[in-house]
């Protein structure tokens, strides 16, 4: 029932999130049209048509695969569902290759079980800094990091979770390729059911320039 409900959470918190994006982006319609309203006005028709254009659906959702490194590094992932036309994962589960040019919408979710030590939240030793970084690399080969997300947790008398989530719009050309590099990859959680630390990626409009 817990997870249930922790699952519902997220869909809800992506859906919201989502919503935020779609606010924020015909907010600035007069700028760049987005392919839903041209008038930049956001309505429930307007919502409707961003769910059920072409490009949304061109979508892709991957479960973070189990590591035993401490160390900040890339995040291993595996197909769960949804293949994508627009994007591939690398036969080391890596990178993302995108495959067309256009806006994408990225949504990491990373659960991590923070291990007991000690009572005290003063203890510098028992302090563990969590963090997530989107990581772009140019069809020419040069690395961007691009946006992240971090929280401060303290250990304390019994294992506690600890969820770090990270939306961001991407601009991308054909041939790019993004990655997460994740601090303290041991301690994510890899084996509930349903997911829990997934990458889920939407493609939301094509490249104006193409």
């Amino acid at each position: 029932m817990k997870l249930d409900t922790l699952a519902t959470r997220v869909c809800l918190l992506f859906i919201g999130m989502i919503l935020l994006a779609v606010g924020i982006l015909t907010g600035v319609a007069q700028l760049r049209s987005p392919p839903c309203d041209p008038t930049g006005t956001l309505n429930a028709s307007t919502v409707a048509g961003f769910f059920q254009s072409n490009s949304i659906k061109a979508s892709m959702f991957l479960k973070a695969k189990g590591s035993d490194e401490s160390d900040m590094g890339l995040v291993k992932w595996a197909n769960e569902e949804y293949p994508s036309q627009n994007a591939t994962l690398s036969e080391d589960g890596h990178w993302i290759k995108l495959v067309k040019s256009g806006r994408y919408l990225l949504f990491v979710q990373a659960v991590y079980k923070v291990p007991e030590g000690g009572a005290s939240e003063t203890t510098a030793e028992d302090q563990i800094d969590l963090q997530l970084k989107v990581v772009l690399k140019h069809r020419q080969g040069s690395l961007e990091e691009y946006s992240s997300a971090f929280d401060t947790r303290h250990r304390r008398s019994e294992e506690t979770d600890a969820v770090l989530n990270h939306l961001v719009l991407l601009q991308v050309r054909s041939e790019d390729s993004l990655a997460i590099n994740a601090s303290h990859r041991h301690l994510l959680e890899y084996n509930t059911n349903p997911v829990s630390t997934f990458l889920t990626l939407l493609k939301y409009a094509d490249d104006p320039e193409a």
